[in-house]
């Protein structure tokens, strides 16, 4: 019969390779877009008055916002630690982990609270219960690092990963580095990869991260 000749199964495995190869170039256009796709950027232009953090006065200091469930912030906390080895003691460092309303004591402790600790050398970790700190400084996006002057104007606000979750050299990074030796940064702005902070539903990050 016609439908079983050689030519119309050559021309149904021609059809089917076809479409398995456009799915997987939708797949991979997908998640290019995703990993390169910057988040909500901070607009502060100097340190919150009503901010609870503390800002010292004699150098720089790095404000870094994470949700405490994203991978993301591996990424992040990997470059974190390579400024900061780099920087010395010439910036002082919070992280705030995200905690939403009514969650169990430890909630933002995960093994990226842990690894920060580890990793990024004299940094303050906090609990930053509803999101409170990051409104103040109008933090959106998992990863924003903001960094103030010792007078608390913002100096630079700043992703220090080159894609989302990605580990390597970026702008970011290079100048919150150049900036903490009190040198001119290469980019004004650098773009910010991560996923949102306050006001997702936290469903989503379920067993991401334990």
């Amino acid at each position: 019969m016609i439908g079983n000749s050689p030519i119309s199964n050559h021309r149904f495995l021609f059809l089917t390779v076809v479409a398995w190869g456009a799915l997987v170039l939708a797949g991979f256009w997908a998640m290019a877009k995703y990993e390169f796709a910057p988040g909500i950027a901070a607009t502060v232009a100097q340190w919150p008055a009503e901010s609870a953090l503390l800002r010292v006065s004699d150098r720089p200091t790095l404000v870094v916002f994470a949700h405490p469930q994203c991978s993301c912030m591996r990424a992040t906390i990997a470059e974190l630690e390579k400024a900061m080895v780099r920087c010395g003691e010439r910036v002082a460092v919070h992280v705030c982990f995200f905690k939403p309303a009514g969650a169990s004591a430890g909630w933002a402790k995960t093994v990226l609270w842990s690894a920060a600790a580890a990793a990024i050398a004299g940094v303050s970790l906090v609990e930053d219960a509803d999101g409170a700190e990051a409104r103040r400084f109008g933090s959106e996006t998992s990863g924003q690092s903001l960094l103030f002057s010792a007078n608390g104007l913002l100096m630079f606000s700043v992703g220090v990963t080159a894609a989302r979750g990605h580990v390597g050299d970026n702008d970011g990074r290079g100048s919150v580095v150049a900036l903490a030796y009190a040198r001119s940064a290469e980019h004004a702005a650098a773009p910010l990869f991560g996923c949102s902070l306050v006001g997702r539903s936290d469903a989503i990050f379920k067993s991401v991260i334990p």
